[in-house]
């Protein structure tokens, strides 16, 4: 049955649907290809920043402070 389908269209529609959607796949193709280069721009962008301490997180505690102090044989406050 699909044979007799087909057989039923011209090649001048089944140009015009292939036209069509070569036409869909690429615009989803360049759509794609733009998102991944702004995903990856903004990824670049925002690893200087997630590799900076935060704002009001001590950046270690003070009791490894003081375990690394008394570890090198110095006396801890």
């Amino acid at each position: 049955m699909e044979s007799a389908e087909r057989q039923n269209l011209s090649l001048q529609e089944i140009a015009e649907v292939e036209s069509h959607v070569n036409g869909v796949f690429r615009r989803l193709a360049i759509g794609f290809a733009e998102l991944k280069r702004k995903a990856e721009a903004a990824q670049q962008d925002a690893e200087p920043v997630l590799k900076r301490p935060k704002l009001n997180e001590p950046v270690g505690s003070i009791d490894k402070q003081d375990e690394h102090a008394a570890g090198n044989g110095e006396a801890s406050k």
